[in-house]
């Protein structure tokens, strides 16, 4: 202190000021020094040391709800939030801010210092870690990995029709299999199979196993005698199912939903697919599919039943490629008018093959005269009396029958059909007496030799099989290959045994040709060949007592081959087109043609005569064995009989359906129109 300093010198010394003036308030200067503590600085250590505790349960209870939180996600179905997981995350958040809240100075200090920055990147570090594990969990989750299948055939894999079937579930699903102690392989690989069902819905899906010896009551309950069964249970519903298979699962998965099967009835006899065939053209698949759906496919034909089942749910019409009758409509009619449904199946026409598509396909009379043998695209035979009464019905082809001949003595009738199949009836009784072996495909026309001892049969193939009639097996050389050409007609020679054939050949640049053939049935040998036309052959007959051959062709000639010589020539009568050609032993020739459906006659030194009445094209023409009578079949199903001499319509038979029917019965009566189209989906 200056000398010259004016103030007190207790101003300049304040702490002088607290020293006590009694001696006895003085420690020894040599004894060591204590602080002693106001009262109020020790509550204020109470309270600090109770915070520290409080912040550091806070801690501990918000790190013990994030873990908790995180364990109820992932045990939850779909790794949803649910209550759990609420709380738990809201008791983690409280309990974090707590810690922050409550002493935020220390939290401060602690991340500033050296040891809380160093504590900072650890937990940083760590929070990288836990996140990198959290994406990859979220990617393995959104990626189904736990669903893959490991074993090396993913046997074990659910299809994607089977998991459209677990989505459609809307009530819970208790899958119980019954398996012995004997049976634990089979019941280990349904464990295998139950999984994945069970993960792929658990919520709905959940399933068990008992052993039906120890259990009987359970067993007895669902119906289950003995082990190596499953029971699908939904409320009352239950399915059975036996094999250990996904599609036998599903199946009772579908059982259980839908309650009884539903029945389908397969139409059959009129050459429509098969539901049981596994071919590229049956549709077996489509009768496993329906019948994972629950339905029952029972077969069905309508021309020996009187009417549809009532139990029927739906019909199936599977690309047939007969003609349905009329009785065969009306009872489809009378099914639809009454609720029912159908599914109508029609392949489109891909040959493009004009020739014998619809009605009566062929007509012929028997070796007396007295009967007429026709056959139609209704996939039937018949023979009738010439006054129209139907004497005998020669059924059991699946398709069109395409022609019909009757042996010279009248004791057997062959038939060939685009079901692909050469047959021998009893024409009078409508039995069928054989099948005829060979390479029967594709074949259009049917004959018997005129000294009855061969049957013989040509097609769009080019093959030309022989069969001889008292075996009814082929001969040693038959058949005969015609390379690249299609036999369309065929007719045989007034004696002996004999035959000629019309052919279509094509060449690579697009040139028609039409042959005539001519074979000796009895060995085989070819007794003439020649180009007569330049487009296809729609009929031929023999004439001269066979020492000649007529044909006619799309394109309106007629030909003339002499067998003798192969010569051939060709006059153009029809330019509109010939459908068929019949000639007469006296000579007396026959022309349908393709324009108008009349049939024009002529003979030399004779006026010709026309024939009016067929409204559609005519397939065939045949004369009765006097020349009398001539008969018609047209695509208007219809039979015609004629006097071939004055032209007068002797008899109309309605002998076979005509223009498709069912699909007539569709665009009449449903507005439905079927043409050849193609709809891609």
């Amino acid at each position: 202190m200056s000398d010259n300093d004016p103030r007190p010198e207790d101003e300049l010394n304040p702490e002088l000021d607290d020293i006590p003036e009694d001696d006895d308030d003085f420690e020894d200067a040599d004894a060591p020094r204590r602080r002693r503590l106001p009262d109020e600085n020790q509550a204020e250590a109470s309270v600090q040391f109770d915070r520290n505790t409080l912040r550091w349960v806070s801690l501990a209870v918000g790190v013990v709800g994030i873990l908790v939180m995180a364990i109820a996600l992932l045990a939850a179905p779909g790794n949803r939030f649910d209550t759990v997981s609420y709380i738990a995350l809201a008791a983690g958040l409280i309990g974090l801010t707590g810690f922050v809240l409550i002493d935020p100075q220390s939290v401060l200090s602690a991340l500033t210092g050296r040891s809380g920055q160093y504590a900072l990147t650890t937990w940083f570090l760590n929070i990288v870690f836990i996140a990198l594990w959290v994406v990859i969990f979220i990617l393995v989750r959104e990626a189904n990995l736990e669903n893959i299948d490991l074993t090396a055939a993913q046997q074990y894999r659910l299809s994607e029709e089977t998991i459209t079937i677990i989505e459609s579930l809307e009530e819970p699903v208790v899958i119980t299999g019954f398996y012995t102690d004997q049976q634990q392989a089979q019941q280990d690989e349904a464990e295998l199979w139950l999984e994945e069902y069970e993960r792929a819905a658990p919520n709905l899906i959940s399933y068990r196993f008992i052993d039906p010896d120890r259990d009987p009551r359970e067993a007895q309950r669902l119906g289950v005698q003995g082990g190596g069964v499953i029971v699908v249970e939904q409320g009352d519903n239950t399915a059975e199912v036996r094999g250990l298979s996904e599609r036998n699962i599903s199946t009772g998965l579908i059982n259980v939903q839908v309650g009884e099967a539903r029945i389908i009835y397969h139409l059959t006899g009129h050459g429509e697919r098969d539901i049981s065939d596994p071919s590229a053209v049956g549709l077996s698949q489509a009768r496993v599919l329906l019948e994972r759906s629950n339905f029952q496919i029972e077969t069905l034909n309508l021309r020996t039943e009187e009417a549809i089942p009532d139990d029927a749910d739906m019909i199936l019409l599977a690309s047939p490629t007969a003609n349905f009758s009329a009785d065969e409509i009306a009872k489809i009619d009378a099914y639809l008018d009454n609720g029912g449904g159908a599914l109508i199946m029609i392949d489109p026409q891909l040959s493009g093959n004009v020739v014998f598509s619809d009605g009566a396909l062929s007509a012929s009379f028997s070796p007396d005269g007295e009967l007429i043998l026709s056959s139609g695209a209704d996939g039937f035979a018949r023979l009738w009396s010439t006054d129209g009464e139907e004497v005998a019905v020669l059924q059991g082809h699946l398709t069109d029958v395409v022609d019909v001949s009757i042996s010279p003595d009248g004791d057997l009738a062959a038939t060939a059909s685009r079901d692909g199949t050469v047959r021998v009836w009893d024409p009078t009784s409508g039995e069928e007496i054989a099948q005829l072996p060979g390479q029967t495909d594709f074949t259009l026309r049917v004959d018997f030799s005129a000294d009855g001892d061969y049957i013989m049969g040509v097609g769009e193939a080019g093959l030309v099989n022989v069969w001889e009639t008292s075996s009814l097996e082929p001969t040693s050389y038959s058949p005969i290959q015609v390379a690249g050409s299609s036999l369309i007609v065929l007719d045989a020679a007034p004696e002996g045994s004999q035959f000629a054939v019309g052919a279509l050949r094509q060449s690579a640049a697009g040139a028609a040709s039409g042959l005539v053939y001519v074979w000796d049935a009895a060995t085989g040998e070819e007794i003439a060949q020649a180009q007569v036309h330049t487009d296809l052959i729609l009929g031929l007959a023999f004439t001269d007592g066979g020492a000649t051959v007529r044909s006619v062709s799309f394109d309106g000639s007629e030909g003339i081959l002499d067998v003798a010589s192969g010569e051939a020539s060709t006059e153009v009568r029809f330019p509109d087109g010939i459908s068929a050609l019949a000639v007469s032993e006296e000579g007396a020739r026959a022309f349908a043609l393709l324009a108008d459906g009349t049939i024009h006659i002529q003979q030399d030194g004779e006026d010709e005569i026309v024939l009016d009445g067929h409204d559609d094209v005519i397939w065939d023409l045949g004369y009765s064995p006097d020349g009398a009578t001539l008969v018609s079949a047209a695509r208007d199903g219809l039979v015609r009989v004629w006097d071939a001499e004055s032209g007068e319509l002797l008899n109309e038979i309605q002998a076979h359906t005509a223009i498709n029917p069912l699909i007539t019965y569709l665009e009449d009566n449903w507005a439905v129109q079927v043409d050849d189209n193609v709809i891609i989906d």
